[in-house]
């Protein structure tokens, strides 16, 4: 490839829970660059468009698939929703509709 002063920089913002798994991921396998290209093989895919087939069943753009090469592998960070609990619900009402309430209050009556 010929040489090129262009740069890129990828950035991977995670919280909370995706957050943790990423850590997990990065301490069980102490590999950086698995994790970050698990991370975007998963969430990001560049396929070739055939006429008349679903998109799931496109081909992988060569191109892609140079760039992923040996990191095929797929990190997904999303996990399990839990049930809202009660306090959770009473928190919300308290926090987001309770000011917008008390604000409507003198206009609804």
């Amino acid at each position: 490839m010929a040489e090129t002063k262009i740069k890129n920089r990828f950035e991977i913002r995670v919280f909370d829970e995706r957050a943790e798994q990423t850590v997990a991921d990065l301490l069980a396998y102490r590999n950086p660059q698995r994790t970050v290209f698990g991370i975007i093989n998963n969430y990001l895919r560049f396929v070739k468009p055939i006429a008349n087939k679903p998109t799931s069943k496109w081909p992988l753009d060569d191109r892609w698939a140079q760039f992923i090469g040996k990191y095929a592998d797929k990190l997904r960070l999303a996990v399990s929703p839990e049930p809202v609990t009660l306090d959770q619900t009473i928190q919300w009402i308290k926090k987001q509709v309770a000011p917008s309430l008390k604000m409507l209050m003198p206009r609804l009556q």
